[in-house]
């Protein structure tokens, strides 16, 4: 039972490029969407846009392999969740961790 992610969860994605760059943790906007809050902070949406520190690449929390959730959606688009992956390109995304709220889950 992942916590679904708020604004201001983070992921850690790996250095990549020559030089290695873009390594980190990758703090998550909740910009899609503002009517749907856990712990008042905005649900973070499958499509999210975020920045990262690499000049050359953007990452997107579109759930990767782990998949987005199959429960609960928000106008029809899918939350993201704890473990949920982004997608960057070269950089490999930890997964995300959720720290903005502890008490509202996914169990699909």
């Amino acid at each position: 039972m992942p916590l679904i992610a708020v604004d201001g969860d983070y992921e850690p994605y790996s250095d990549a490029h020559v030089p290695p760059t873009g390594g980190g943790d990758k703090t998550i906007p909740g910009t899609l969407q503002t009517f749907v809050r856990i712990a008042g902070k905005p649900a973070i949406l499958q499509g999210q846009e975020f920045p990262t520190d690499c000049p050359i690449c953007d990452a997107t929390c579109t759930a990767g392999t782990t998949g987005a959730s199959q429960l609960v959606r928000i106008n029809g688009v899918p939350v993201c969740r704890a473990g949920d992956v982004g997608e960057d390109g070269d950089h490999d995304g930890q997964g995300i961790v959720v720290t903005g709220q502890a008490f509202v889950t996914d169990h699909s």
